[in-house]
């Protein structure tokens, strides 16, 4: 098993998921992750490893299920206090995946930003500027269902890549008030969706 940063109390390395082969493995692992007691004492520390690999043989679960859930406890930021309380939420965990970074937010305002130079429609321009999170996607999709259907699509493509080179080129300097002003709004870590 290979260990890889020194673990907080400075006698064991800190245990990654793909270390774990074993229950004792696991457990060290949620105790590490989500701060949970490890059991003391033989009889207990028995118990609990009998009760765990039983569980797994009922439920067919793997190893690899239990470290799932302990990543999943930790990302949705459940509250869990016990081992035992770990195994309620492996049903739930075999579906989820690890959230990574992901760039689509600053896609998706790059494109709403373009979207703004382009158009000419003041109830466009108020939904577009207006719409946050989720909502912004489905309001981007839908203004550009109607641009398309307005303009057939296909020269539109030609200006939106023209207009989108301008504004990679000169800083946004050619855009329109209306994509200047939302972009103004829109820093992400100090830089603008489009000054990539």
């Amino acid at each position: 098993m290979t260990r890889s940063i020194a673990f907080a109390t400075g006698t064991r390395d800190r245990l990654q998921p793909h270390d774990i082969e074993n229950v004792p493995d696991f457990t060290e692992y949620a105790r590490q992750e989500l701060g949970v007691s490890y059991p003391v004492g033989g009889g207990r520390r028995k118990a609990w490893m009998h009760f765990a690999k039983e569980e797994m043989e009922i439920q067919l679960w793997s190893i690899e299920d239990l470290v799932r859930t302990v990543d999943y406890i930790k990302g949705t930021k459940q509250k869990c206090r016990t081992l035992q309380g770990i195994l309620w939420y492996v049903d739930a965990a075999r579906g989820w995946k690890k959230q990574g970074k992901s760039n689509r937010y600053v896609d998706l305002h790059a494109k709403v930003a373009l979207a703004l130079n382009v158009e000419d429609d003041t109830l466009w321009i108020r939904r577009l500027s207006l719409a946050q999170g989720n909502v912004l996607e489905g309001v981007y999709a839908e203004w550009e269902a109607e641009r398309a259907s307005r303009h057939g699509g296909v020269e539109d493509r030609r200006d939106d890549d023209r207009l989108q080179r301008d504004v990679l080129d000169n800083g946004g300097a050619k855009g329109s008030d209306n994509a200047r002003r939302y972009l103004g709004g829109l820093k992400v870590g100090g830089v603008l969706p489009l000054e990539a």
